[in-house]
């Protein structure tokens, strides 16, 4: 079984034009290639961009008419929306789980280093309680510097599970740094957070396939945090700019010849523990 734990869907496509905004981010074409390349499930993030200010709205319909194929993880007070760290986002979350019963909500953090803190606030607890009472994970957007708040924010919330997002955005030569490696080796004492690989033209600085870059960190990660907290996910569609589907399945499978068959098919399964039983097929 694979488990797509990182995608989007957009009725407008949200990075410049195209010649086909309407098609190049729709559901109908995530789900032809789930089917194509042998994807059981998908996780898909909503991200309430550009023109997708209903972003939550469309995927919840989305998951519903392609019923047992798609997780919902809506968009909750990301970065790019006005109420990003406002108060009340412990009764946005409940009115988001009433409305859409979603499988985790997605929160993209600004850069700054000081970010993360918001979970520790009293409003970020409140946040959490409602993803625990509700079962819920969070897939967080984050940077190397939030790391060692995000492992705070583990230990005070055991039962949610944290996924985040593209390698943490950890590049080749970040990850070389005492302080960085100390933070990802933090990561080991916690039983729920999980890194994604994903986003690979985020983190890779050859531009080429197969990503000698985003290997060397992959490498790395596997070597400190083994093959149970890490989960794959394609980023699709925004991976197609650089990358097929299934090219963001074979970086994996093909090019990471370290890792035991055994392991990648658990990377690439990890993404079925946070899908509900209703949710599969």
């Amino acid at each position: 079984m694979i488990v797509d734990s990182h995608c989007h869907c957009w009725p407008s496509w949200p990075y410049g034009k195209v010649v086909d905004p309407t098609t190049r981010g729709s559901s109908d074409r995530l789900v032809s290639e789930l089917d194509e390349n042998g994807i059981a499930h998908a996780i898909v993030i909503c991200a309430s961009i550009e023109a997708n200010a209903s972003n939550n709205e469309y995927v919840y319909q989305e998951a519903t008419r392609f019923a047992g194929r798609l997780t919902v993880a809506v968009d909750l007070d990301s970065r790019w929306t006005p109420t990003y760290h406002q108060r009340g986002a412990s009764e946005r979350l409940q009115r988001a789980c009433d409305l859409w019963r979603p499988g985790g909500f997605a929160h993209y953090l600004t850069d700054e280093s000081s970010a993360a803190e918001y979970f520790l606030s009293v409003e970020g607890k409140r946040l959490f309680q409602v993803a625990e009472r509700e079962g819920l994970f969070a897939s967080i957007g984050c940077r190397p510097p939030h790391l060692d708040t995000i492992s705070k924010l583990a230990k005070n919330f055991p039962t949610v599970p944290l996924l985040l997002n593209h390698l943490a955005f950890l590049t080749d030569v970040e990850i070389e740094r005492a302080s960085v490696r100390q933070s990802v080796r933090a990561l080991r004492s916690t039983q729920n957070i999980y890194v994604k690989i994903s986003g690979v033209g985020n983190i890779d600085r050859s531009g080429e396939y197969p990503f000698p870059d985003f290997s060397k960190v992959i490498r790395i990660l596997y070597d400190e945090l083994g093959p149970n907290q890490l989960v794959w996910g394609s980023d699709f569609p925004v991976s197609a700019a650089y990358m097929t589907y299934r090219q963001t399945i074979d970086i994996l499978r093909s090019h990471q010849l370290f890792m035991p068959k055994t392991d990648i098919d658990t990377i690439l399964a990890g993404g079925a523990k946070f899908i509900r039983p209703k949710e599969r097929n």
